[in-house]
């Protein structure tokens, strides 16, 4: 029983006992009504995309509509073949005297319905049946003729849409910062490229064109239900409303439950990849049964969430069917004695209503499992508009001026840098200042300088050297390149001046002469060995059996180390560029390797301007200027001798490196 309180509650509120407060009820209703429009704007987006396919489409809709009639026509021939085939001597003669002139629109319809069971039976029941054997071959080529039109121009418009999006897609992750793919996992990303495209060209497809031949074939198959008997019709009606409203709940369940699956999806991917791109780790380490166990528990999750889309899903299709067999019983009972009354339907005219009514069972059943398909892609679609929406850190003003040289130098001023934090891998500093990493960066790279950067790990050296092509912007102060803020030139050409070789070498699964070759393209033969001998590089490469034709593999992982980093030295000695960045060039390789690397960075660096991030101190002695980073800031600066009298950081990592 109630207690006193909640009754008194109930007499002043009764909306909050009987489904919470009024406004939060209001609230719900208005969230709806925004979340609705929102999948109205995210599917009229995605419509967007026929647009350049327009006259396909059209065209693919007028054979839809073709196929949609010829579907009709094929049931409308049950009506004369029962004629026929239960044809009496008299019936025929009965048939030839309705002949006449037509009165009205009607009137035309049921002449032509006469002129046409006069043609068969005229002629007898064996040449009645031949004519109508000829008429259903005829119809069904013409039917199955339009059905492969239809769904050639379907295969056409969705192909070319699904390539559309990706190349979108592709063009756009080449023009996102290197802030962007620093916070979002290679798999996730690749997941997109991929399923997530697969899901919304089904969206596109099923959700239009799909759409439209069912719903062609509901309202063709309607229209012969209407005229072989209109009361029975509105009985046939019902199962229209009923499967609409039984779509619309599914599908709200749906877009929720394809929203995970695309996330597990992605999950899944990015598993996979770090795996294989880690593989010589899991091994070094004996992983493989983590790897195995973690990558089994992910796909528990993606098969948890794919059973429960499908469980959702797969319900549609067997309601659908079901409902539309229990109106197609409810006709039966219910014309059992309209068709013994006095205004009885002739039993052929009685077959076609029954065949029309059933046949609308599978476009509608059509309809439920395209909403699935629907649905799925909307959740995809989210996804990749997510990453379409994606703007660049780094942008070119308008109008960005083009360097193609390098004459004065490279000035900081008053700079501050701070990494944007992703709010999916840390909420808790939504809306707050990020922590910098560089702070108060005055410096000045002259042109033919070779400066040193030099500081424990973590100090920010990387990161300084990585706004110098801007790949980052400083969030304070600014860059200049021979006077000119790097803001205002155009990044591609800036970054056209610069050649980088860092620790980690990046090839391509390609040959050596396309690797060596990949910042000049119109690179010769004689230019890519030249570069290579420059680079301590060409030796190895003629032992190999197909030179500099050879495919290195992903990584370059068919060379070792030194190799690796000898054919990047190659790569920045044919683009010949004004300025090079070192990035630990030389930190990971052997001695003898070590030695190769340097004599070819010498070669590289020479008239050059050169930026050398080194830890080992040896490297960057004869630098004509070091400068000492710690915790984002410049502590010292100045030669190397001149930076060991001061006793200072420098001194103290010189005295740690060398044991002193």
């Amino acid at each position: 029983m109630a207690t006193r309180p909640a009754r008194k509650l109930f007499l002043k509120r009764p909306w909050a006992v009987l489904g919470g407060d009024k406004i939060s009820i209001s609230q719900k209703y208005h969230k709806k009504s925004i979340r609705s429009r929102n999948i109205m704007r995210l599917y009229l987006r995605l419509l967007s995309y026929l647009g350049p396919y327009k006259k396909q489409f059209a065209l693919s809709i007028v054979c839809m509509m073709f196929l949609a009639l010829f579907s009709g026509a094929s049931l409308g021939v049950i009506a004369p073949f029962m004629k026929v085939l239960f044809l009496q001597p008299e019936q025929a003669a009965q048939q030839t005297a309705k002949i006449g002139f037509p009165s009205g629109f009607s009137g035309s319809l049921e002449q032509i319905k006469n002129w046409f069971l006069w043609w068969l039976t005229s002629g007898g029941r064996i040449s009645g049946i031949a004519k109508l054997c000829w008429i259903i071959l005829a119809v069904f080529f013409v039917k199955n003729l339009f059905n492969y039109l239809q769904r050639l121009l379907t295969v056409h418009i969705e192909q070319h849409i699904t390539m559309d999006i990706r190349n979108q897609m592709y063009g756009h992750l080449q023009q996102l910062s290197l802030g962007y793919f620093q916070r979002n996992k290679v798999g996730q990303v690749v997941s997109r490229l991929t399923n997530d495209v697969n899901m919304v060209r089904g969206a596109i497809t099923e959700g239009s064109l799909s759409i439209v031949r069912q719903s062609l074939q509901v309202l063709v198959y309607l229209a012969i239900v209407i005229i072989a008997a209109w009361k029975l019709s509105l009985i046939a009606m019902l199962v229209l409303p009923g499967c609409l409203l039984l779509i619309t709940l599914i599908g709200r369940r749906l877009r929720k439950r394809g929203r995970q699956l695309q996330e597990r999806i992605a999950d899944l991917t990015a598993v996979v990849t770090e795996t294989i791109a880690g593989i010589r780790l899991v091994k070094t380490f004996a992983a493989e049964e983590y790897e195995k166990q973690k990558f089994t528990r992910y796909n528990r999750d993606y098969y948890r969430t794919i059973f429960r889309f499908e469980t959702m899903s797969a319900l549609s299709s067997p309601l659908t069917e079901y409902l539309g067999a229990a109106v197609g019983v409810l006709i039966i009972w219910v014309a059992k004695d309209y068709i013994a009354g006095a205004d009885a339907l002739s039993p052929e005219r009685f077959f076609v209503f029954l065949a029309a009514a059933f046949s609308m069972i599978q476009p509608l059943n059509g309809l439920a499992s395209v909403n699935s398909t629907v649905q799925q892609g909307l959740a995809a679609s989210e996804r990749i508009f997510g990453l379409l929406d994606q703007a660049p850190e780094v942008i070119d003003q308008p109008g960005a001026a083009v360097v193609d040289e390098f004459r004065q130098s490279i000035k900081f001023r008053q700079m501050d840098f701070a990494y944007s934090p992703h709010p999916a891998i840390a909420p808790e500093t939504a809306g707050q200042s990020p922590e910098l990493v560089l702070r108060g960066i005055d410096l000045e790279i002259m042109r033919g300088e070779m400066l040193a950067l030099v500081g424990p790990s973590g100090a920010g050296k990387s990161t300084l050297v990585d706004l110098i092509p801007r790949f980052y912007d400083p969030v304070k102060g600014a860059i200049y390149l021979d006077g000119k803020n790097l803001r205002e030139l155009d990044s591609k050409s800036l970054r056209q001046l610069m050649g980088i070789v860092g620790q980690e070498t990046i090839l391509f699964h390609d040959t050596i002469f396309n690797n060596i070759a990949y910042g000049k393209r119109d690179a010769t033969q004689q230019q890519v060995e030249e570069a290579a001998k420059a680079a301590n590089a060409h030796e190895f490469v003629s032992q190999m059996p197909e030179g500099y034709q050879t495919v290195i593999g992903e990584r370059g992982v068919r060379l070792s180390g030194g190799e690796r980093q000898r054919i990047s030295i190659a790569r920045a000695i044919l683009k010949n560029p004004p300025i090079l960045i070192f990035d630990e060039a030389t930190s990971a390789l052997d001695a003898h390797s070590e030695v190769l690397v340097q004599q070819a960075i010498d070669r590289l660096m020479s008239n050059r301007t050169a930026i050398v991030i080194a830890h080992r101190l040896s490297t960057v002695q004869r630098a004509d200027r070091i400068v000492v980073l710690d915790q984002g800031r410049i502590m010292e600066m100045g030669k190397h001798q001149k930076l060991l009298e001061k006793r200072g950081l420098y001194w103290k990592l010189y005295n740690i490196q060398f044991n002193k």
